[in-house]
Protein backbone atom coordinates (compact mmCIF):
# COMPACT_ATOMS: atom_id res chain seq x y z
CA UNK A 1 0.00 0.00 0.00
CA UNK A 2 1.37 3.33 -0.97
CA UNK A 3 2.96 5.10 1.97
CA UNK A 4 3.23 1.98 4.09
CA UNK A 5 6.69 1.27 5.46
CA UNK A 6 5.87 -2.39 5.90
CA UNK A 7 4.76 -2.86 2.29
CA UNK A 8 7.80 -1.07 0.95
CA UNK A 9 9.96 -4.03 2.01
CA UNK A 10 8.34 -6.28 -0.57
CA UNK A 11 5.83 -9.12 -0.59
CA UNK A 12 4.95 -10.58 2.78
CA UNK A 13 4.80 -14.30 3.19
CA UNK A 14 3.79 -14.39 6.87
CA UNK A 15 -0.02 -14.17 7.06
CA UNK A 16 0.32 -12.72 10.58
CA UNK A 17 1.89 -9.59 9.08
CA UNK A 18 -0.93 -8.96 6.59
CA UNK A 19 -3.01 -6.80 8.94
CA UNK A 20 0.07 -4.72 9.64
CA UNK A 21 0.36 -3.90 5.95
CA UNK A 22 -2.46 -1.38 6.38
CA UNK A 23 -1.73 -0.18 9.91
CA UNK A 24 0.53 2.64 8.70
CA UNK A 25 -1.75 3.66 5.82
CA UNK A 26 -3.56 6.91 6.49
CA UNK A 27 -6.27 6.51 3.85
CA UNK A 28 -9.83 6.38 5.25
CA UNK A 29 -10.49 3.10 3.42
CA UNK A 30 -8.27 1.31 5.97
CA UNK A 31 -10.23 2.43 9.04
CA UNK A 32 -10.73 -1.14 10.26
CA UNK A 33 -6.98 -1.64 10.59
CA UNK A 34 -6.75 1.29 13.01
CA UNK A 35 -9.33 -0.01 15.48
CA UNK A 36 -8.18 -0.81 19.00
CA UNK A 37 -7.36 -4.51 19.26
CA UNK A 38 -7.30 -4.75 15.45
CA UNK A 39 -3.72 -5.99 15.43
CA UNK A 40 -4.60 -9.43 14.08
CA UNK A 41 -5.26 -10.73 10.61
CA UNK A 42 -8.95 -11.25 9.88
CA UNK A 43 -9.62 -14.70 8.37
CA UNK A 44 -10.66 -12.84 5.22
CA UNK A 45 -6.98 -12.07 4.54
CA UNK A 46 -5.32 -14.88 6.52
CA UNK A 47 -7.07 -17.46 4.35
CA UNK A 48 -5.52 -16.11 1.13
CA UNK A 49 -2.50 -17.73 -0.47
CA UNK A 50 0.67 -15.63 -0.74
CA UNK A 51 -0.02 -15.08 -4.44
CA UNK A 52 -3.63 -13.98 -3.74
CA UNK A 53 -2.48 -11.65 -0.97
CA UNK A 54 0.17 -10.09 -3.22
CA UNK A 55 -2.48 -9.55 -5.88
CA UNK A 56 -4.76 -7.83 -3.35
CA UNK A 57 -1.88 -5.57 -2.26
CA UNK A 58 -1.31 -4.62 -5.90
CA UNK A 59 -5.07 -4.05 -6.32
CA UNK A 60 -5.08 -1.68 -3.31
CA UNK A 61 -2.07 0.20 -4.70
CA UNK A 62 -3.67 0.65 -8.11
CA UNK A 63 -7.10 1.63 -6.79
CA UNK A 64 -5.46 4.14 -4.42
CA UNK A 65 -3.54 5.63 -7.35
CA UNK A 66 -6.58 5.81 -9.63
CA UNK A 67 -9.02 6.95 -6.92
CA UNK A 68 -11.21 3.87 -7.28
CA UNK A 69 -11.94 3.66 -3.57
CA UNK A 70 -15.41 2.43 -2.71
CA UNK A 71 -15.20 -1.21 -1.75
CA UNK A 72 -17.04 -2.76 1.16
CA UNK A 73 -14.99 -3.08 4.33
CA UNK A 74 -13.46 -5.96 6.27
CA UNK A 75 -16.54 -6.56 8.49
CA UNK A 76 -18.92 -6.97 5.54
CA UNK A 77 -16.56 -9.20 3.56
CA UNK A 78 -15.87 -11.25 6.70
CA UNK A 79 -19.60 -11.82 7.08
CA UNK A 80 -19.88 -12.84 3.42
CA UNK A 81 -16.89 -15.17 3.78
CA UNK A 82 -18.54 -16.93 6.72
CA UNK A 83 -21.89 -17.15 4.92
CA UNK A 84 -20.48 -18.40 1.60
CA UNK A 85 -17.82 -20.78 2.88
CA UNK A 86 -19.68 -21.87 6.01
CA UNK A 87 -22.80 -22.73 4.02
CA UNK A 88 -21.00 -24.03 0.93
CA UNK A 89 -22.78 -21.48 -1.27
CA UNK A 90 -21.50 -22.05 -4.79
CA UNK A 91 -23.70 -19.72 -6.83
CA UNK A 92 -23.72 -15.98 -6.17
CA UNK A 93 -25.18 -13.02 -8.04
CA UNK A 94 -23.64 -9.63 -7.36
CA UNK A 95 -25.18 -6.34 -8.41
CA UNK A 96 -22.35 -3.89 -9.05
CA UNK A 97 -18.64 -4.60 -8.93
CA UNK A 98 -17.21 -1.08 -8.62
CA UNK A 99 -13.48 -1.89 -8.88
CA UNK A 100 -13.74 -5.59 -8.07
CA UNK A 101 -12.67 -5.95 -4.40
CA UNK A 102 -15.58 -8.14 -3.35
CA UNK A 103 -15.65 -9.96 -6.70
CA UNK A 104 -11.99 -10.92 -6.29
CA UNK A 105 -12.44 -12.09 -2.71
CA UNK A 106 -15.63 -14.00 -3.54
CA UNK A 107 -13.77 -15.59 -6.45
CA UNK A 108 -10.95 -16.65 -4.12
CA UNK A 109 -13.52 -18.20 -1.74
CA UNK A 110 -15.17 -20.07 -4.60
CA UNK A 111 -11.84 -21.31 -5.92
CA UNK A 112 -10.86 -22.55 -2.42
CA UNK A 113 -14.17 -24.44 -2.33
CA UNK A 114 -13.56 -25.98 -5.77
CA UNK A 115 -16.56 -24.17 -7.26
CA UNK A 116 -16.49 -23.03 -10.88
CA UNK A 117 -18.63 -20.39 -12.55
CA UNK A 118 -20.03 -19.50 -9.14
CA UNK A 119 -20.20 -15.70 -9.34
CA UNK A 120 -22.17 -13.71 -11.89
CA UNK A 121 -21.73 -10.00 -11.31
CA UNK A 122 -23.48 -7.16 -13.11
CA UNK A 123 -21.84 -3.79 -13.74
CA UNK A 124 -23.38 -0.87 -15.61
CA UNK A 125 -20.18 1.08 -16.18
CA UNK A 126 -17.97 -0.14 -18.99
CA UNK A 127 -14.73 1.32 -17.52
CA UNK A 128 -15.40 -0.35 -14.14
CA UNK A 129 -16.32 -3.62 -15.85
CA UNK A 130 -13.10 -3.53 -17.87
CA UNK A 131 -11.02 -2.68 -14.79
CA UNK A 132 -12.57 -5.54 -12.82
CA UNK A 133 -12.22 -8.02 -15.69
CA UNK A 134 -8.52 -7.18 -15.94
CA UNK A 135 -8.00 -8.01 -12.27
CA UNK A 136 -10.09 -11.18 -12.54
CA UNK A 137 -7.84 -12.34 -15.39
CA UNK A 138 -4.73 -11.39 -13.45
CA UNK A 139 -5.99 -13.39 -10.44
CA UNK A 140 -6.75 -16.43 -12.59
CA UNK A 141 -10.42 -16.32 -11.58
CA UNK A 142 -12.07 -16.47 -15.00
CA UNK A 143 -13.27 -19.97 -14.15
CA UNK A 144 -15.10 -18.67 -11.08
CA UNK A 145 -16.40 -15.23 -12.12
CA UNK A 146 -18.43 -13.90 -15.03
CA UNK A 147 -18.91 -10.12 -15.34
CA UNK A 148 -21.89 -8.83 -17.32
CA UNK A 149 -22.10 -5.27 -18.64
CA UNK A 150 -25.79 -4.90 -17.95
CA UNK A 151 -28.28 -3.34 -15.58
CA UNK A 152 -29.80 -5.79 -13.12
CA UNK A 153 -33.42 -4.82 -14.04
CA UNK A 154 -32.75 -5.81 -17.67
CA UNK A 155 -35.20 -8.64 -18.53
CA UNK A 156 -32.26 -10.84 -19.61
CA UNK A 157 -30.39 -10.49 -16.32
CA UNK A 158 -32.16 -13.27 -14.37
CA UNK A 159 -31.54 -15.81 -17.13
CA UNK A 160 -27.91 -14.76 -17.50
CA UNK A 161 -27.43 -15.16 -13.75
CA UNK A 162 -29.01 -18.65 -13.83
CA UNK A 163 -26.88 -19.70 -16.80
Amino acid sequence: VSGSKRCARGPMTDPASRALAFSDAGEPRFWWHHLPRGDYVPPLYANLSDKEWQLMQAWFEETNGTNLVGECAVPIMSLLQGLVMGSSIRRIVQLGTHAGYSALLLGFFLRQMGASQGLCTFEIGEPLRDFTCGWIERAGLSGQIHVELRRSPDPLSPQLARD
